[in-house]
C-alpha cells in the first residue's frame, strides 16, 4: 500500500526566523529589564572577591611569621669582631675614661606677647603729654563710655585712673588740683555705675567710692563736694534702679535729704539728680520718687537756686514741667489718679510764670481741654479755658501767641454745643 505524499507548504506561510539585530535588541532587554538583579549580583561578587583575597593576604603573613627567624641580624660596622665573638670577650672591652658628651638642648626662649599697638601709643602719648592735653582726653574718654561696651568703657576708666595718677606728679595749679579731685569722683562713680549695671560684682568698687565720696564732701571747692554728694546719690539710685527694695528706697531718700543742699550748688548736678529721678520713675512708678522729683522742681522755682529766666529752653522745660508727666497726663485723666487734675492746676501756674515755653507745651494744654470735654467735664473745661485766655496774652513768641489764640477761639463754642447735645 502506498503512502500518501505530505503536501509541499509554500515558503511565504513558514514562520520566518530572527534576524541578529533583532536577538541583540532581545538580550539588552533582558538585562535592562532584570538590572536590579543584576547589580545586587555584581556587588555580591564583588564583596567575595574583596573577603577572599583579604583572607589570603592575612593567611600569607601568618605563614611568614612563623618561617622568620627568631631575630633580625643586625649587621656589623666595619672593623669590629665577628658574630661568633663571644659575648664575655664583647663585655671585657675598656669603657671610655672620659665622660660621653652629652647633647646640649636648644634654649628655650620667653615667649614674648605682642604689645597692642593702642596702648603702647596711649603709655607714650601719658609720658609726653602736657597737662591741658591729659585734661582733654580724659574728658573725651569718659565722654565715650556711655556708648562703648561694658568692657570697652572700664578700659576707658582704667586710661583715666592713669592719667590721674601721671597728674599727681606734676606741679597743679590750684584750679587744676580742684579739677584733679573732681575726676577722681567722677572715675569712681562710673566705675560703680557700670559695676552695678552689668552686675559684674567686682569687689571693692562700691567702698572705695563711698570712701572717696565721704572724704571729698568736706572739700573746700564747691564743685568737687557737689560731686562727691552726687556720687552717693547716684549710687543709691543705680541699686533701687536694679533692686528695688525698701531698703534702697530709704537709703535714697536719706541720701537725697542729706546732700541736696550741696548737690545744687554745683554747676550741673542737679540735671543728673533729674535724670536718675526720671529713670527711676519711669521703670518702677514708685510714689516717694514721684515726689522727690517733684520737691527738686519746687526748691528749684521756689528758692531760686539757679537762673532759671535765662536757662537753656530745653533744660528750663526739663525742670519745669518734667514733674508732671506731661506724656501719660491724657490718659491719667480718664482714669482716678487724684494727682492727674493736681497735675492740670500745676500746667497752669507754671505756664503763667513760664510764657515763653514751646509750642509742645501749649498743644498739651489744649489736649487737656478736648480732654475735659469728652469726659463731660465743662465746668474744669471753662475755668482752664480762662486761664489759657490769660496766658495767651502774656506769650512773647508771636507766631506761638497768634497760633493759640486762634486755638483757643474755638473752645467757648465747643463747651456751649457740648452742653447743648448733653
Amino acid at each position: 500500500m502506498v503512502g500518501k505524499k505530505k503536501a509541499d507548504i509554500p515558503k511565504q506561510s513558514r514562520p520566518q526566523g530572527l534576524e541578529m539585530s533583532e536577538h541583540v535588541g532581545l538580550f539588552f532587554s533582558f538585562l535592562w529589564f532584570h538590572r536590579g538583579i543584576l547589580m545586587a549580583v555584581l556587588v555580591l561578587w564583588g564583596l567575595y572577591l574583596a573577603l577572599t583575597m583579604a583572607t589570603n593576604k592575612v593567611s600569607e603573613n601568618k605563614r611568614r611569621d612563623a618561617d622568620a627567624p627568631a631575630f633580625v641580624p643586625t649587621p656589623q660596622p666595619v672593623g669590629a669582631a665577628p658574630m661568633a665573638e663571644s659575648v664575655s670577650q664583647r663585655q671585657a672591652s675598656p669603657l671610655p675614661r672620659e665622660p660621653m658628651p652629652v647633647v646640649g638642648r636648644t634654649e628655650k626662649k620667653p615667649v614674648v606677647i605682642p604689645t597692642d599697638p593702642k596702648t603702647v601709643r596711649f603709655q607714650k602719648f601719658i609720658s609726653t603729654a602736657n597737662t591741658d592735653s591729659l585734661l582733654r582726653r580724659f574728658e573725651t574718654l569718659m565722654r565715650e563710655i556711655p556708648n562703648i561696651s561694658p568692657i570697652e568703657g572700664i578700659g576707658n576708666i582704667k586710661k583715666c585712673q592713669q592719667i590721674i595718677e601721671h597728674l599727681r606728679a606734676k606741679e597743679l595749679a590750684p584750679d587744676q588740683q580742684e579739677r584733679l579731685a573732681g575726676m577722681e569722683i567722677e572715675v569712681a562713680s562710673q566705675f560703680d555705675a557700670i559695676n552695678v549695671q552689668h552686675d559684674m560684682q567686682m569687689p571693692g568698687v562700691r567702698e572705695q567710692l563711698m570712701v572717696l565720696a565721704t572724704r571729698l564732701q568736706q572739700h573746700p571747692a564747691t564743685a568737687v563736694s557737689a560731686k562727691a554728694h552726687l556720687a552717693i546719690f547716684a549710687a543709691h539710685a543705680m541699686d533701687l534702679l536694679f533692686s528695688p527694695t525698701r531698703e534702697e528706697l530709704d537709703l535714697l531718700i536719706n541720701a537725697y535729704e542729706t546732700g541736696f543742699d550741696g548737690i545744687v550748688r554745683g554747676e550741673n548736678e542737679i540735671f543728673v539728680i533729674l535724670t536718675l529721678l526720671q529713670k527711676l520713675i519711669q521703670a518702677h512708678q514708685i510714689d516717694e520718687v514721684i515726689a522727690l522729683r517733684r520737691d527738686v522742681t519746687n526748691r528749684l522755682l521756689n528758692d531760686g537756686a539757679i537762673d532759671l529766666e535765662n536757662m537753656d529752653e530745653g533744660l528750663r522745660e526739663t525742670i519745669v514741667f518734667g514733674d508732671l508727666e506731661l506724656p501719660t497726663l491724657l490718659s491719667r485723666l480718664d482714669g482716678v489718679d487724684e494727682t492727674a487734675m493736681q497735675d492740670v492746676n500745676l500746667l497752669c501756674q507754671r505756664l503763667e510764670r513760664f510764657p515763653d515755653a514751646r509750642q509742645r507745651i501749649f498743644q498739651v494744654a489744649l489736649s487737656v481741654l478736648d480732654k475735659h470735654l469728652v469726659n463731660k467735664q465743662y465746668q474744669q473745661a471753662s475755668e482752664c479755658l480762662a486761664v489759657m485766655q490769660q496766658i495767651q496774652l502774656r506769650i512773647p513768641n508771636a507766631e506761638i501767641k497768634d497760633w493759640f489764640g486762634e486755638a483757643l477761639a474755638e473752645y467757648p463754642e465747643k463747651i456751649q454745643m457740648a452742653q447743648v447735645a448733653q
